[in-house]
């Protein structure tokens, strides 16, 4: 309209045109390989026009772990450390858009050994700690370990000879490669050489039968037993008894050999006299 009053009227069209594509999702939460939840994480995207498809442009996802066209990251994740990828988001007019991510795989450390295996004053010990969750590879420390003989190594071998008997513990940690800490006390039970006691058999009787509990201490039990040189008739078993019925009378001096269950031996010579 004029000053004048004088008017007209025209159609417009206006086209509003689709905002640019971006991805608005920035991080990704740090996954766990020791959760028992799946991994779930969706990636969000403004603008374009819809529907959205979502793929892997770089790098690579955790092991275990998939992008679904919709952008939903999801499974369990089976690896440890960073794991850098690009994303590529493509609407249907044919605009596309890209970010970085990096998702971290780690977790609380937690030492997984408690009782250790057994050991002996007599041979060299020699166990690899285990530890999971963080972000391998582990350092290993333990300012206890040296006052029983053994060793630590930052690779988590604890070797060495003991000095000590009975139950000995001492207190280790764990530290990943992000320096996450874990400590942890452990026990191992230590033990003294084995030895046999016995140094003579009651005097015996030929064509009686014999029935005698050969004596061992130390080590670890059970034994197992073997002898030679014995009277004719005469056996040990393996149990440590020396059973049978001698048909000759006389001294003899005789070898038996003892071995307990953590490979210790002793052998012995035992006098047994045959009247």
């Amino acid at each position: 309209m004029d000053s004048n009053g004088n008017t007209d009227e025209q159609d417009f069209d206006i086209v509003v045109q689709p905002t640019n594509l971006f991805v608005a999702t920035s991080t990704l939460a740090t996954a766990c390989t020791s959760s028992t939840a799946p991994y779930h994480a969706q990636l969000e995207a403004f603008g374009g026009t819809g529907p959205l498809s979502w793929s892997i442009m770089s790098g690579q996802l955790p092991p275990g772990l998939t992008l679904s066209t919709s952008g939903l990251i999801s499974g369990h994740v089976a690896g440890s450390g960073d794991y850098p990828f690009t994303v590529r988001v493509d609407d249907s007019a044919g605009a596309f858009a890209m970010r970085g991510f990096t998702i971290r795989v780690a977790c609380d450390v937690y030492i997984v050994d408690a009782i250790l295996p057994a050991a002996t004053t007599t041979a060299l010990y020699s166990h690899t700690l285990e530890a999971r969750g963080g972000v391998a590879p582990y350092t290993w420390t333990s300012s206890q370990a040296s006052s029983l003989g053994l060793e630590l190594q930052a690779s988590g071998v604890l070797f060495g000879v003991p000095t000590r008997t009975g139950t000995v513990a001492f207190t280790v940690r764990a530290e990943d490669s992000f320096g996450t800490r874990a400590s942890k006390r452990l026990s191992m039970r230590v033990y003294g050489p084995v030895e046999i006691t016995t140094s003579s058999v009651a005097t015996s009787t030929v064509w009686q039968p014999m029935n005698y509990q050969l004596g061992a201490g130390g080590g670890r039990e059970p034994y197992t037993w073997t002898g030679w040189n014995l009277p004719l008739g005469y056996t040990v078993r393996s149990d440590g008894r020396l059973v049978g019925t001698a048909t000759v009378a006389g001294h003899y001096l005789s070898m038996v050999h003892v071995r307990d269950s953590l490979a210790q031996t002793d052998t012995a010579t035992i006098s047994i006299h045959v009247r």
